[in-house]
């Protein structure tokens, strides 16, 4: 005779455990059999599908309902430490790949999924996802795993996605990733901070006393000297302050790459009547990046991404 299945009610939001993202040691805890705060792997993931996006490469859709606060799917992957973590970043920046599957755990401790791993490593990014990671700890081993959560009522048919958050690490020069989630709110960069984006790679020129204008390239955008990092066409490169007293005269010849924050104190435009002077349009297309494992709090280097869990 067939032995009827416990049902798993107990242990519920009530549960201390729970409350501090650690899954229950079933061998003592109170409720026993009927215990729902169990390890992923024993939990019910709910049915998904893999399908070729337009423009994000393989993305991740529900073929079910998902309701918020759901457990869609653990990050499984190699298990690597930061010296290896650093040595497959640079052979891949080496090979030119832009696809990553890295997540953070805590220190010296990230998930590769990208020989070995499961179908997390499909699920894109968004700038407002309708997913989430959370980092458990599980009771019975201590480990510390990654788990994606729904943070919404998900339909079928719909795209899983979460934001990677990226954190760079190289220096505020470092190469961002374009986010290509189509939301119309989008930041327009996979990066935790977009404004250290703003105005990438958009060309301008400016007037140094008096002596003509020096074309060049916008690097990136430190947050806390409010200058940006400047690349001339003669190879030299500054830190300059475009915005506020003291700032040089200068004028856009490109338009904006990326969804630009407004200048602090409400201003519009460039110090001293700084204008564009190229015609006002759709920024440049954006670029897909697929798969940049991203973290829970990603940090990147160049062309390479990591991604670390939040709790």
């Amino acid at each position: 005779v067939q032995q009827a299945a416990v049902p798993r009610k107990g242990c519920g939001d009530n549960c201390f455990n729970r409350s501090c993202h650690t899954t229950c040691d079933q061998r003592v805890c109170p409720s026993g059999a009927s215990c729902s705060n169990r390890p992923f792997h024993l939990l019910t993931a709910p049915r998904t599908k893999t399908v070729l996006t337009e423009n994000r490469g393989w993305g991740l859709f529900t073929t079910e309902a998902v309701e918020a606060g759901a457990f869609v799917v653990e990050y499984l992957g190699e298990v690597i430490d930061d010296n290896t973590c650093e040595e497959r970043l640079w052979a891949d920046k080496t090979r030119g790949e832009d696809n990553f599957y890295l997540m953070e755990v805590m220190g010296n401790q990230i998930i590769d999924a990208r020989h070995k791993g499961n179908h997390s490593r499909f699920i894109n990014s968004s700038c407002h996802p309708n997913c989430e990671t959370q980092k458990w700890q599980d009771g019975s081993t201590g480990e510390t795993r990654v788990g994606i959560f729904a943070i919404q009522d998900v339909p079928v048919g719909v795209e899983l996605t979460y934001d990677y958050n990226f954190a760079h690490f190289g220096g505020e020069g470092t190469t961002s990733f374009a986010c290509a989630c189509g939301h119309p709110l989008c930041r327009g960069t996979l990066d935790a901070n977009p404004e250290r984006t703003r105005n990438y790679n958009r060309r301008l020129e400016i007037q140094w006393d008096g002596n003509g204008y020096f074309a060049g390239t916008v690097l990136s955008y430190h947050n806390k000297t409010e200058k940006y990092q400047v690349l001339y066409d003669a190879g030299e490169k500054e830190y300059v302050r475009l915005e506020g007293a003291g700032a040089p005269e200068y004028r856009w010849l490109s338009p904006p790459t990326n969804p630009q924050p407004a200048p602090k104190g409400g201003a519009v435009g460039g110090a001293k009547g700084g204008k564009d002077v190229a015609a006002a349009g759709p920024g440049e297309k954006k670029k897909s990046v697929r798969k940049s494992r991203a973290k829970v709090q990603p940090k990147a280097e160049a062309l390479a991404a990591r991604a670390e869990g939040t709790a």
